[in-house]
């Protein structure tokens, strides 16, 4: 199946009133990509990956596609952040907030621990003990 990448910029154009599209596969979860955070759907799972750099708006647009990914019926949602070398407050706010959702939401949010500082900034905060991580 091809995938459909596009930014939520995309989905909606203000100049002709249209409203939000679904992919033309008909997919549940648009597969979509804004500056550093992408999300695609991989069979029952859906995979959000964050690469670097992290602004205010990536931080914004991560929490909005995890919350798409919590409303729909994958089995499982997947948070990649192996890529990031750093990660700051506002990231692991998002983070933070998406995995106390998940707790009531079925459990599906797994993080994956990522490299470095990203993995020893968990440790340090004690989010290794609350956050659910991938193995």
């Amino acid at each position: 199946m091809p995938r459909t990448v596009f930014s939520r910029r995309d989905l909606a154009n203000p100049e002709n009133g249209s409203e939000l599209a679904t992919p033309a596969n008909g997919s549940e979860l648009a597969n979509a990509e804004n500056g550093s955070v992408t999300s695609e759907r991989l069979g029952q799972s859906v995979v959000v990956r964050v690469r670097p750099p992290v602004d205010a708006d990536a931080c914004h647009e991560l929490g909005a596609q995890l919350a798409d990914a919590e409303a729909s019926d994958a089995k499982r949602i997947l948070l990649d952040l192996d890529a990031l070398e750093s990660i700051d407050a506002r990231l692991l706010h998002v983070i933070l907030k998406a995995s106390r959702r998940a707790m009531y939401d079925g459990d599906r949010l797994r993080v994956t621990r990522g490299n470095g500082h990203v993995s020893a900034i968990f440790r340090l905060t004690a989010l290794d003990q609350t956050i659910r991580f991938d193995n």
